[in-house]
């Protein structure tokens, strides 16, 4: 068995929980994190007053979403595919395997 970790886009975290429950992946961690790392950030508008933006900035840090779950070895291959396939543009939701359990 191996830990997973996986860190996505909170709009990406129904997809990957669809993706473990097809994979017969039982519990889940979630957290909100936040920090950076090869994704290019996009920039955010700057709120100047509360009805009107002055320009915009890229965030140092960017919020996504940290997954952690356990997966067995027999299922490992399909389970990792099927996640990479999930944001295959952006980088996102690549997973690591941190240690065997």
């Amino acid at each position: 068995m191996k830990q997973i970790d996986i860190y996505i886009t909170s709009e990406n975290v129904s997809e990957a929980t669809q993706i473990l429950h097809k994979h017969e992946v039982g519990g889940i961690t979630l957290s909100e994190v936040k920090g950076r790392g090869r994704i290019p950030h996009e920039p955010v508008p700057d709120t100047v007053h509360a009805y009107t933006y002055a320009k915009k900035y890229v965030p140092e840090y960017v919020y996504r979403t940290h997954m952690s779950t356990i997966v067995p070895d027999s299922k490992l291959k399909s389970f990792i595919d099927d996640l990479i396939r999930l944001t295959p543009h952006s980088g996102e939701g690549l997973c690591r395997c941190s240690r065997s359990v």
